[in-house]
């Protein structure tokens, strides 16, 4: 994803550290309150867009019924929009957020994403959760919330237990780059084999974990990242049964690692989790 420049309602953000169950701390920068305040705005109006068309096509039908339209199916298909109307702005936007990864369209535009507190992935419970909580949030006066709390979270995100972060810090002055897709001949040739067995111990949330492992080697001294990547390499050799690589892992753990991503990548990234 391409680096941006910061907007300007946009501050440094605040940075959160979390320990992942492999005992390796990793860092996000929460999203700043007008970013997400404009990730809404461009998510409400691609629902009034779809009310609009709502609206029409029942003016349309009952255009079309003429008189038994205004005797007797009036209320019914207004109510009938009604219900629609609350379905969609209710579910669609759980909906983008669990096909998405945690980005609605908004959220995609203000580069970003919904995580839930502890750092994994988005939860498909969470994401219904916090978008049935719009209905209380969408008060006025409920919008100082994550104007004012820690995190800028706003009541749905307390409900669900979710976070909003940036995926790209504002103040960052380097190109993010995927670390997965980059190196010697793009890890066209393997050094490691994962097969089914390691499959099975391992989750989507430890694609996040090593993607954002990777967001965060550019900024840390050269002492820092060897200790980084030794650990959390040396975190999934016990966990995924490695024992008899572990000292060649410990030479590269930085290959070791970039390859477990593109398998957690290759196995995760094209079905809908």
């Amino acid at each position: 994803m391409a680096e941006r420049e910061p907007f300007p309602w946009e501050s440094e953000g605040e940075t959160l550290a979390l320990e992942t169950p492999e005992q390796t701390v990793i860092e996000l920068t929460l999203a700043p309150f007008g970013s997400r305040l404009v990730a809404a705005l461009i998510d409400q109006l691609i629902l009034l867009l779809i009310l609009v068309a709502l609206v029409s096509l029942a003016i349309i039908v009952g255009s079309a019924a003429g008189a038994i339209w205004r005797d007797e199916m009036a209320g019914i298909t207004i109510a009938a929009v009604v219900v629609v109307w609350f379905l969609i702005s209710t579910l669609a936007p759980a909906w983008w957020e669990i096909r998405g990864e945690g980005r609605t369209p908004g959220k995609r535009r203000l580069q970003l994403r919904t995580v839930m507190a502890q750092g994994q992935g988005l939860t498909l419970s969470a994401a219904v959760l916090r978008n049935l909580a719009r209905l209380v949030d969408q008060f006025p006066p409920l919008w100082l919330i994550p104007a004012l709390s820690p995190g800028k979270r706003r009541i749905g995100d307390y409900l669900a237990g979710t976070l909003v972060v940036s995926e790209v810090t504002p103040s960052a002055k380097r190109r993010r780059y995927d670390w997965l897709a980059t190196g010697p001949s793009d890890l066209s040739e393997r050094h490691y084999f994962f097969g089914s067995e390691a499959q099975a111990r391992l989750k989507p949330e430890d694609l996040d974990l090593i993607e954002y492992l990777g967001d965060r080697l550019p900024s840390l001294k050269s002492t820092k990242r060897r200790e980084l990547l030794g650990e959390c390499a040396r975190r999934y050799v016990e966990r995924l049964g490695l024992e008899a690589d572990a000292e060649r892992i410990a030479g590269e753990p930085e290959r070791f690692l970039r390859e477990l991503g593109l398998f957690l990548r290759e196995s995760y990234r094209d079905r809908a989790f």
